[in-house]
């Protein structure tokens, strides 16, 4: 049972193998498959053993040739000695292989082993085909929810002058003053959970006349569980708003601003 890979780079598709008739192509893609990919010992007839390296293998012509058989319209097609040794010096003279020949079998090894398969280049090349496929998508404007979930957005709190513009857009009665003073004191949160967009804050505060002593004449109803839940939060910070009026009065009953320059 065969296990593992090697890797096929899309190189070769422009390279001189991919010009040659397929039988060269086909014998290439087999020896990079029968090769060792750990250590061993090949055994002989004569009693000892050839240590092999991962990318070498010790074979034959004929042995090839049965690789590289195939079937074609129920007849098998195997090519000859003559046409796999002529396979064997192109890929030699190209320097894809080292050949030698002895009594023991035709050795063979892979120049460049460690480019079709090596663990610790495996490891960095995963790494970087991650790291460029997120650049890819990132350039490309796909897959936005993984990269809206991996770039997390910061809160900026905004200044005194931001917040009097905005209100002056608006055309609110918003105490601007008022509104950063509480926000301030409760650690930017909006309920239980920390402040995302303060234009909003202010917004759900313009909407039901926080913090500028005036009441609502028209009631608001709720249309859906949100806006119901929104109505209750709504509530609380009207709530604590109150308390916080009443223990923070305003700089005309004080005499002096909630805050200073």
């Amino acid at each position: 049972m065969y296990r593992g890979f090697t890797k096929a780079y899309r190189k070769e598709l422009n390279s001189q193998i991919w010009l040659m008739p397929p039988v060269y192509h086909r014998v290439w893609f087999i020896l990079r498959q029968k090769v060792k990919y750990i250590s061993c010992i090949f055994p002989t007839r004569k009693g000892y053993g050839i240590h092999l390296n991962p990318g070498q293998l010790i074979t034959s012509f004929d042995q090839i040739s049965q690789w590289a058989a195939w079937t074609e319209w129920g007849k098998e097609k195997k090519p000859n000695k003559k046409t796999i040794k002529a396979v064997i010096d192109w890929l030699k003279a190209n320097k894809m292989i080292a050949v030698e020949s002895n009594t023991s079998g035709t050795y063979i090894n892979i120049t460049n082993w460690d480019i079709y398969q090596h663990e610790d280049a495996e490891k960095v090349t995963k790494r970087k085909r991650l790291a460029d496929t997120v650049k890819e998508e990132f350039n490309k404007g796909k897959n936005k929810k993984l990269l809206k979930k991996s770039i997390k957005r910061k809160f900026i709190k905004p200044s005194l002058e931001e917040i009097n513009q905005y209100c002056l857009e608006r055309k609110n009665d918003v105490d601007s003053e008022k509104w950063l003073s509480y926000y301030e004191s409760n650690g930017w949160k909006v309920g239980k959970n920390s402040m995302k967009d303060w234009k909003a804050a202010i917004r759900t505060w313009e909407k039901n006349n926080f913090g500028n002593g005036k009441k609502s004449n028209q009631k608001y109803q709720p249309r859906t569980l949100a806006d119901q839940r929104e109505l209750e939060n709504d509530e609380i910070a009207k709530r604590l708003n109150l308390e916080y009026e009443k223990n923070n009065p305003s700089p005309n009953q004080s005499g002096h601003g909630l805050l200073e320059d």
